[in-house]
Formats: structure tokens, C-alpha cells, sequence
């Protein structure tokens, strides 16, 4: 049995796999997909609307390269929020 790749063509607004065979995870292999609610970010020290948002692309960034940041959600808010508090920011 072949493994569908989906870069065919699509159909029905979806893609096509050949045989239809879905793409799953291997035995034994488990992704945290959990969703955590967006932080809210508050400025302390007076920051722009401009600054927090320059401070936050910094912050995503620096966060997806902590280690087991991108397969665990929560591990990936902990590190915006520390990256985020050590800029002068309050997160909720």
C-alpha cells in the first residue's frame, strides 16, 4: 500500500490522495496538538502599540527555537511569556 502525498490534484476542494490512503502518524509517535488561548499582552513601561508588536514577532521567533517548543504547545506559550516579561511586558 503506497502513502498519498496530496500534491495531485484536488477535487471537491480537497486533495487528492492516490488509493486514498490518509497520511497518519507511525505507531508510537504522539504530537501535543493541544490549543492554548492566545496570551494577552499588556505594556508596563510604556511600550507603542508598534513596540509590542515588533516585541512579540521577536518573542515567537526566539520561542520556536527552545527546545520541544514547536511539538508542545505549552512549552511554546512558557517561552513567549518569559521572553515577553523580561521586554517590560505584564502576560495574562
Amino acid at each position: 500500500m503506497g502513502i498519498g502525498i496530496g500534491f495531485g490534484p484536488y477535487y471537491d476542494g480537497g486533495p487528492w490522495y492516490p488509493g486514498d490512503v490518509l497520511l497518519e502518524s507511525p505507531p508510537g509517535v504522539y504530537y501535543d496538538y493541544e490549543t492554548l488561548p492566545e496570551p494577552v499582552i499588556y505594556p508596563r513601561n510604556g511600550q507603542s502599540p508598534e513596540q509590542t508588536e515588533a516585541d512579540r514577532r521577536d518573542c515567537n521567533r526566539w520561542a520556536a527555537t527552545q527546545p520541544d517548543a514547536v511539538a508542545h504547545a505549552s512549552v511554546f506559550r512558557r517561552a513567549i511569556v518569559a521572553c515577553m516579561e523580561a521586554r517590560g511586558y505584564t502576560v495574562r
